[in-house]
C-alpha cells in the first residue's frame, strides 16, 4: 500500500481532496438545522415623584448560537411609535418606557425562512424563556433533486440519512437523442453524502473478486476529448478541460484513466471494458490484454471504429459475454447506458445483485440514466474528483503522468523496432517455437491485416508516428465498415506500442498486423 507520502506526488490528487475536505467542512458548519434562542424581557422601575410608576424595559431575543440570525422585526402596542421596528444587527435589544403590559409579537428571520413568536411583556419582573428554532438550511445556491426515489438517487445500497444531489446544470434536452437516455440536467453531491458514497465505493471494491470497469466518453472530456452527451453550454464536463493541441491521438490519460489502471495493479480491479476508442488507458499503464476495446480502437488496426450500426468484433464480444457472466462489480463512468449492447455489463451485474448475487454497480457520472435505480450505488461527481478521493481513501500509488514506453526485455529485441514475438506468419500465438517470427514494424515493411473488417488488406509502414513517436504508422486501404470507401484509398493508422508489449509476451490470441514474409526467429 502507498502512504500519505506517496499520495501527496500527485498534487492534483492533493488538490481534489483538499478541496472536498474544505467543502465537506463548510457545509458541516452551515447546516445546523436548529437554534435555540432566548427572548425576554427586563424591567426598571421609573418613579414619577407624584405616586405613579413608569416602567423602563428592554425586549430582546438572544440567539445561543452567532451568525445564523439576519433580521428580528418586534410588533408593539399601537400606542408605540413607530410601532414596527425591524433590526438586522445584534444585539436585538428594543429599549422603551411604558406604564403598561401587552403582548409583542416578534418575527426572527434566519436565511430566507421567518418564525413569529409572541412575548408577554411582564413589568413586575425579568421574564424570558428558551426556545428551539428547527429551520431549513438554504446554504447551496442549486436546487435539489427531486421526483426520484432513493434508489435513483443514491443506489440500492443508500442510507437513509443521504442527502439528494444538487442539480448544478439545468438542460431539458435528451442526452443521447434517438437512444434510451435522459434529460441532460448534470448534479453533484452534497459533501457529507459524497464522503459516504467514496467510503462504500471502497468498501465494494474491497469486497469483490472480479470487478470490472465499463467507462465510456465521460472519462475522457477532461482528456480534451469530446463526449456525446453534455448538451449544455455551461455543462461542468467543459470546465478545466485541456484540448489536446495535435489531437485526439495525442491525448494524456485524465486522472480516471491513471487510478483505474492503479486499481488493477492493486489487484481491486481485473478487467476494463473501454466504450471509447482513445487508448488513454494503455498509455496510463493499463495492459492491453485486460481491456476490451468492444467499439474499436484508434491505435488498432484490425478493431477500427464500429459504426453505430456497426458489428462488433466476435473474440471481442466473446470476451465481454465473458466477463458480463462472471463479473461480481461494474464499476460504470462516463457512460450515458442509452441502450447500447456492451451496457448489459452494467444491466446484468446489477441484476444479479438484486436477486442476492455480486455486489452490482456502480454508476458514476453528472447525468442521470435509466439504470439508476438498480445500481447498488449511484454517484453524481465528476470522475477524476471521485477517483481521487476512491485514491486517497485506499491509499493507492497512482502512475505519473508521462509518455508511455512498453516494456520489452532486451533479449527480445533483435534491433530497433524489430522483435521475437510468440507469433507465427499468419498472425495468431503459436505454440511451436519453431513457427515463431520476428515482428519487423520499421517503414518500408510490408504488412498485412490479421483480422477485422481490413482482414488481408495488404499496407506498408511508415515506421514511427508523427507526434506519436512511441507508436506506429501503417497505411493500408480505408478500414473502417461501412464507409463507401472501404478497401479504397490509403489511409493511415495508428498501432499503439503497447501492442509491441502485449506480443513478446504473447498475452493475446492475434497481433494487429504481421508481415507478409516474416523472418522466422529460428533462422536468425
Amino acid at each position: 500500500m502507498a502512504t500519505a507520502e506517496d499520495d501527496a506526488q500527485d498534487p492534483f490528487v492533493e488538490f481534489l481532496v483538499e478541496r472536498h475536505l474544505h467543502n465537506l467542512s463548510e457545509v458541516e458548519k452551515k447546516e445546523i438545522q436548529t437554534i435555540q434562542v432566548e427572548i425576554g424581557n427586563d424591567v426598571e422601575v421609573l418613579p414619577d415623584g407624584e405616586g405613579r410608576n413608569r416602567f423602563k424595559w428592554t425586549i430582546y431575543v438572544r440567539p445561543l448560537v452567532d451568525g445564523f440570525v439576519t433580521r428580528v422585526t418586534f410588533e408593539l402596542h399601537p400606542t408605540f411609535q413607530p410601532k414596527i421596528i425591524s433590526l438586522v444587527d445584534a444585539p436585538f435589544e428594543l429599549e422603551r418606557i411604558g406604564w403598561g403590559e401587552f403582548a409583542i409579537e416578534i418575527k426572527i428571520h434566519i436565511e430566507k425562512q421567518e418564525f413569529a413568536f409572541v412575548h408577554n411583556l411582564c413589568l413586575s419582573e425579568t421574564r424570558s424563556a428558551i426556545h428551539t428554532i428547527h429551520f431549513e438550511q438554504i446554504g447551496h445556491q442549486y436546487p435539489r433533486m427531486t421526483g426520484v426515489d432513493m434508489n435513483g438517487m443514491h443506489g440500492r445500497m443508500h442510507d437513509p440519512s443521504w442527502q439528494a444531489p444538487f442539480r448544478v446544470v439545468d438542460c431539458g434536452d435528451q442526452a443521447r437523442p434517438g437512444y434510451n437516455s435522459m434529460p441532460a440536467h448534470e448534479y453533484e453531491e452534497d459533501p457529507r453524502t459524497l464522503n459516504a458514497k467514496v467510503k462504500l465505493f471502497c468498501q465494494l471494491l474491497q469486497n469483490s473478486n472480479l470487478a470490472m470497469a465499463y467507462t465510456g466518453a465521460g472519462i475522457s472530456t477532461a482528456s480534451g476529448i469530446d463526449d456525446y452527451a453534455s448538451k449544455a453550454k455551461d455543462s461542468k464536463m467543459l470546465e478545466g478541460r485541456k484540448k489536446p493541441k495535435l489531437g485526439g491521438l495525442c491525448a494524456e490519460p485524465s486522472l480516471g484513466h491513471r487510478v483505474l489502471t492503479a486499481l488493477w495493479k492493486a489487484g481491486l480491479m481485473k478487467h476494463w471494458v473501454q466504450q471509447n476508442h482513445d487508448g488513454l488507458p494503455q498509455k496510463a499503464g493499463f495492459p492491453q490484454w485486460e481491456i476490451n476495446e468492444i467499439h474499436g480502437a484508434w491505435f488498432d488496426c484490425s478493431n477500427p471504429v464500429v459504426p453505430m450500426s456497426g458489428t462488433l468484433r466476435s473474440d471481442l464480444c466473446g470476451w465481454m459475454e465473458e466477463w458480463i457472466k462472471k463479473a461480481d462489480l461494474t464499476i460504470a463512468m462516463g457512460t450515458s447506458l442509452c441502450g447500447m449492447n456492451a451496457d448489459r455489463c452494467v444491466e446484468t451485474v446489477a441484476k444479479r445483485y438484486i436477486h442476492g448475487r455480486g455486489n452490482g454497480a456502480i454508476i458514476v457520472g453528472l447525468q442521470q440514466t435509466v439504470y439508476d435505480e438498480s445500481c447498488s450505488l449511484r454517484i453524481y461527481a465528476k470522475i477524476d474528483e471521485i477517483m481521487a478521493l476512491v485514491a486517497h481513501e485506499l491509499e493507492l500509488t497512482i502512475p505519473p503522468c508521462g509518455r508511455y514506453e512498453p516494456n520489452v526485455p532486451e533479449e527480445a529485441k533483435v534491433a530497433n523496432d524489430i522483435f521475437k514475438i510468440p507469433y507465427n506468419a499468419d498472425g495468431n500465438l503459436e505454440k511451436n517455437p519453431k513457427k515463431w517470427i520476428c515482428w519487423n514494424l520499421n517503414a518500408g515493411q510490408k504488412m498485412i491485416v490479421v483480422s477485422g473488417p481490413g482482414e488481408g488488406f495488404k499496407g506498408k509502414m511508415n515506421g514511427r508516428a508523427q507526434g506519436n513517436s512511441n507508436h506506429y504508422s501503417f497505411c493500408t486501404k480505408n478500414i473502417r465498415e461501412g464507409d463507401m470507401s472501404h478497401g479504397k484509398g490509403f489511409v493511415n493508422y495508428c498501432i499503439g506500442s503497447w501492442w509491441v508489449e502485449t506480443a513478446v509476451q504473447g498475452k493475446w490470441h492475434q497481433i494487429p498486423i504481421v508481415n507478409i514474409d516474416p523472418i522466422l526467429q529460428k533462422d536468425l
